[in-house]
């Protein structure tokens, strides 16, 4: 028994004893401490360097860990456990201590992690960047995320930095590929990079990068479009892309944009672009333009006539916008793409990333500019010279404003109604995560906008949510990506744009009389009573896509797309009783729309690439699958009992229907694409498609279109490539023909065709068989790069002639007149020049400054139009002349005898519809923008100015407009005016109506050329500051990144036009853009 117990606690002792030796030999590890700071030195050197520090040796087999390895390394009072584990994770091995021994082997399932990574090491990390080919690639910027230390890739696609921790993020930045973000694990990094175009749609280039399209294709990326405080992604646009022209219609939240990529092709179809999110159509089209038509007076839709759906694509949502330009960019998305595409590309989930990130600003606007209006005093100068012109007293009838209201009052109209202050507030949050085979990304945005009107009630709201979600196989053969969003918004405003009302009297009467309107017995327009009539628009979109692929081969995949969206919008216009001069049930009334768009979208094609060589061969075949739904119902309700159920139609005694629409569209798609590369130099493509529209009439449905495309990297000749000057040099060019189904009637013209000239012999089809029209396009562009890409040069020449147009036939029918389409032999010439400069002006690890210019030449005349002087489309367009113009009387100027325009009278009997046909262009004949980037430390400056030649609507001859003289206030140019014989003035005598001689001849020149102006101007279109906070501050409280910054948009405008705003510019008065400036943060966790 005792030898037993004496085994017993001799065997406890001795396993005692060492646990108690070994753990005595780790605590000697554990609290050992390191500083060096050593290049290129051995491992074997290493730990030797370790014993004179700690007296403790290394112990390892030299198949495990080289001791003639040799490492870069800089520790400082850094624990053992620390620097073992930086030298040991990376090759799986493990350690332990005993008796002043560190014993390194391999890790076991289930060993311990001992220590961890040290913050405060550096070393040297090395890689080479190379595209998707396996090419390297030269000249990429590698830096660490969110600062400007870093350096680019030599010849070879290598880089070389020093200094950088093990979880530093690495980032590449690059105008011809995507930027990719990599975390620093390993010493050395290869890193691939996709185009930057390929990822916007694998249907659109077939891969190609940006350096080998034959294809003219711009666009901006997401730092150019979260830089600007905007709410339309569209708007980023404006002066950054050569040869696309974006206007606002009106400066109201919420409100649409009108777009000419490379001018108008056709006379009345619609010649706006194809606009694709997240590889589905976008509904384009404005909302309400039916209900535009009809109700011509503005009643039921307030003051902001087009809304637009692109207003509900949240911006921090897209990762980058593409546009396409010529045919052989745009020649897969068929006639679709008959006026460019532009492709919005939504983010996703990047990989090894995940966390939250959240941007919040807030900030104010105002009117960067008004017009100065008469003062009272001048006013009423005006109006009593305007009697004494007239030989006449005032009378109490016609002359309220001199004889019953208060002539010591003044207002300022303007500065009441869109002079106030607005707010925005926009907050947007996202978080991802990314793993192996499957990623998701999730964002939710909020924004707020209200108005400079009067009135707080005026307002934009909006709310979105957006998913992604990948999912991809093991071996990468099959990839899957699925996304979708819901997005509503609100907007109220006045049942009219305010502004119109900003010319009344200065010394109209008090706004209220015991607590009520006061409309002084009829006389006085009170705004406030427009301010009650108030008009709510409510709508929604949900999308849902898919897209599926499959790797079936080595070099051949097949890619199928799925998707669906549904837009709503409801609005409600309330007239209450109050609003009026006689308050009764009879001025009670509303207004409704509704308005559905539905969007169904499938696609699939076989992609198949094969390299021999030198040779590089691809084939894409394809098929799509469209169809668009539309359902829009207004209604007129009144009979009213009560003003507060004005806003519920069932409630009205009489609801009158009194316009419907429903139609569907579809459209279908074959097309074939092959392309070839001869080493890199020798580019051709070449795509056929046959497209169907319902659009068209039976017997022409179908149509035959195709691109051919070439270019030549002369760059890479060898008698080139010692070149030290001329890094990059392509010459690529063009040819394609296409059609265009979108005919729109024109409710603003009363431009048609009589039946004669269709059915006659004019016309090659039957009235009732329409046809596509077709547009020839050609193109041929040189891009240059000297320096090493510092400068970068692209011109391009465009020319497009459009044949075969669609034109409105007006044709009686037992149910009277009725307008369809039919085609006719007009032709449209569509032509213009581009240039796009970008300049990295500094290119240094701690300052980046690039400079991009870019400056556009337009130019769209009709270039035939057979018996046009029979049609009354001469009255608005002229052959020769842009089609983009004005019509009317050509006005001499003022006689300085009587005091009264002077108009050209071509047969000396007056003036008759015969001299209404001078004809001046409308809109831009040059365009473009420079923008500049400066990086510097942690600090960033971005600023756009965008400068405009042009025609546009003169203000002072707006069609809202009476005579000077007359009981309206006027700009104060109109001073400059005759008063006396001799007198050599701009303006005419005052007239204090239209039915004097003045005033007819005012209401003359409101119709010459007089109406139109130069409009031109350079605008500050936008600003940003942004200033990083420090990484190590951050790191301290468990955020990645964050930032502070600035942002404005529409700072200011050089012009003479002395309008409101001279790129708003309309027949009427309208709400200007205002100038914005915001501040905010943006936090990653």
């Amino acid at each position: 028994m005792y030898p037993r117990k004496f085994a017993f606690f001799f065997s406890f002792f001795l396993f005692t004893t060492l646990i108690t030796e070994s753990l005595h030999g780790y605590a000697q590890g554990k609290d050992a401490r390191i500083t060096i700071t050593c290049e290129n030195l051995t491992i074997g050197d290493f730990f030797n360097a370790v014993w004179e520090q700690t007296r403790l040796q290394a112990f390892f087999r030299d198949q495990q860990l080289s001791s003639a390895d040799r490492i870069t390394v800089t520790f400082k009072d850094e624990p053992l456990d620390n620097v073992l584990a930086y030298l040991l994770w990376k090759k799986d091995l493990t350690w332990y201590y005993r008796d002043k021994i560190v014993y390194i082997l391999p890790r076991r399932s289930g060993d311990p992690l001992l220590g961890r990574m040290p913050k405060s090491i550096t070393r040297p990390v090395t890689g080479t960047v190379r595209d998707n080919n396996g090419a390297p690639i030269k000249n990429i910027l590698v830096a660490i995320r969110s600062s400007f230390k870093g350096t680019r890739t030599d010849e070879n696609g290598r880089f070389w930095l020093k200094d950088i921790k093990p979880d530093t993020r690495l980032e590449t930045r690059s105008f011809l590929y995507t930027n990719k973000e990599v975390v620093a694990k390993e010493d050395t990094i290869n890193i691939q990079l996709d185009p930057y175009v390929a990822n916007l749609d694998p249907i659109t280039v077939v891969g190609y990068s940006k350096r080998t399209l034959t294809g003219n294709i711009g666009g901006v990326k997401e730092e150019d479009i979260t830089a600007q405080p905007i709410s339309n992604p569209l708007f980023a646009l404006q002066g950054r892309v050569p040869g696309l022209y974006i206007t606002a219609i009106s400066g109201l939240p919420g409100s649409s944009l009108t777009m000419r990529l490379r001018g108008r092709n056709s006379i009345e179809s619609r010649t706006d672009p194809l606009i694709i999110y997240d590889g589905m159509p976008f509904f384009s089209e404005q909302s309400n333009v039916d209900a535009a038509n009809i109700l011509a007076s503005g009643a039921g839709l307030g003051a902001n006539v087009a809304a637009s759906p692109l207003n509900l694509v949240n911006v921090y949502d897209i990762a980058s916008i593409s546009v396409l330009k010529d045919a052989d960019a745009t020649a897969i998305y068929g006639t679709r793409g008959a006026n460019g595409v532009i492709v919005i590309t939504g983010k996703t989930p990047k990989e090894d990333m995940k966390g939250m990130t959240l941007n919040v600003y807030s900030g104010i606007a105002e009117a960067s500019h008004l017009v100065k209006y008469l003062n009272t005093q001048q006013y009423l100068t005006m109006r009593r010279e305007a009697l004494r012109n007239e030989g006449r007293p005032a009378n109490p009838y016609d002359d309220y404003d001199l004889t019953l209201w208060d002539t010591t009052r003044y207002t300022n109209w303007q500065k009441t109604l869109i002079g106030g202050t607005g707010y925005v507030t926009n907050a947007n949050m996202e978080m991802s995560a990314a793993g192996k085979t499957s990623s998701y990304r999730l964002s939710g945005l909020y924004r707020r906008e209200s108005t400079l009107y009067p009135s707080k009630e005026f307002n934009y709201t909006k709310r979105a949510l957006r998913f992604q979600y990948n999912l991809g196989s093991l071996n990468k053969k099959f990839n899957a990506a699925l996304s979708g969003n819901y997005t509503a918004d609100r907007n109220k405003l006045p049942s009219i744009d305010l502004t119109r009302l900003s010319a009344l009297p200065p010394n109209t009467p008090d706004i209220y009389v015991n607590g009520a309107l006061n409309f002084a017995r009829g006389n006085f327009d009170n705004p406030y009573g427009y301010v009650l009539r108030t008009d709510k628009a409510n709508s929604h979109i949900t999308r849902v896509n898919g897209t599926f692929s499959y790797r079936i081969l080595q070099g051949l995949s097949v890619t199928s797309t799925l998707g669906y969206g549904f837009f709503n919008i409801n609005e409600t216009q309330v007239n209450p009783s109050n609003s009026f001069y006689l308050r009764n049930g009879q001025f009670r009334y509303s207004y409704f729309a509704d308005t559905k768009l539905s969007n169904l979208i499938a696609e699939l094609q076989a992609l198949w690439k094969k390299t021999i060589g030198k040779e590089q061969f691809d084939m894409l075949i394809g098929t799509t699958f469209q169809k668009d739904g539309k359902t829009a119902n207004n209604y007129f309700g009144m009979g009213y009992t009560d003003d507060t159920k004005l806003e519920d139609k069932n409630a009205s005694a009489i609801l009158d229907t009194f316009s419907q629409t429903r139609h569907n569209y579809r459209y279908i798609s074959w097309y074939a694409h092959i392309g070839y590369k001869h080493n890199d130099k020798y580019l051709l493509n070449i795509t056929i498609n046959r497209d169907g529209s319902t659009r068209l009439s039976s017997m022409g449905r179908y149509g035959n279109f195709g691109t051919i495309a070439a270019g030549w990297i002369f760059s890479r000749e060898s008698w080139l490539i010692p070149n030290r000057i001329l890094s990059f040099g392509k010459l690529r060019s063009s040819l394609g023909i296409t059609g265009n189904d979108r005919w729109t009637l024109d409710e603003s013209k009363t431009s048609f065709l009589p039946i004669s000239l269709a059915a006659g012999n004019v016309s090659a089809f039957p009235p009732k068989n329409y046809i596509w029209e077709k547009i020839r396009k050609a193109e041929a562009g040189l891009d240059l790069a000297f320096f090493n890409d510092q400068l970068s040069v692209n011109f391009s020449v465009y020319h497009n002639r459009s044949t075969n147009q669609i034109l409105t036939l007006n044709s009686y029918t037992f149910n009277g007149y009725e307008k369809s389409p039919v085609n006719y032999p007009a032709v449209v010439e569509n032509k213009g020049m581009e240039v796009e400069i970008i300049s990295n002006n500094v290119r240094s690890d701690k300052l980046t400054w690039i400079t991009n210019f870019n400056i556009s030449f337009p130019r769209t005349v009709l270039k035939a139009f057979p018996y046009l002087e029979m049609t009354s489309y001469n009255n608005y367009y002229s052959v020769g002349l842009p089609l983009d113009m004005f019509k009317g009387a050509h006005i001499l100027g003022v006689d300085p005898k009587n005091g009264i325009y002077q108009f050209e009278d071509k047969n000396g009997d007056g003036i008759t519809p015969d001299d209404l046909m001078h004809g001046k262009s409308i809109g831009p004949t040059l365009y473009g923008g420079i923008q500049n980037n400066i990086r510097w430390k942690g600090w960033e400056i971005e600023f756009l100015f965008r400068f405009v030649r042009q025609n546009n609507y003169n203000h002072e001859y707006a069609s809202s407009f009476i005579p000077p003289g007359a009981i309206r206030n006027q700009p104060s140019t109109i001073l400059d005016r005759w008063q006396h014989p001799g007198d050599a003035a701009n303006m005419q005598q005052f007239a204090s109506s239209i039915s004097t001689p003045a005033g007819k001849a005012f209401s003359i020149a409101t119709t010459s050329d007089r109406r139109i102006t130069d409009a031109s101007y350079i605008r500050m279109q936008s600003l940003s500051i942004a200033c990083h906070l420090s990484k190590k501050w951050m790191q301290k409280i468990k955020i990645k990144s964050s930032k502070l910054f600035v942002q404005g948009q529409n700072l200011f405008t050089i012009t003479k036009y002395t309008g409101l705003d001279p790129e708003t510019t309309a027949p009427t008065e309208t709400y200007p853009p205002p100038r914005v400036v915001t501040a905010g943060l943006q936090i990653a966790f």
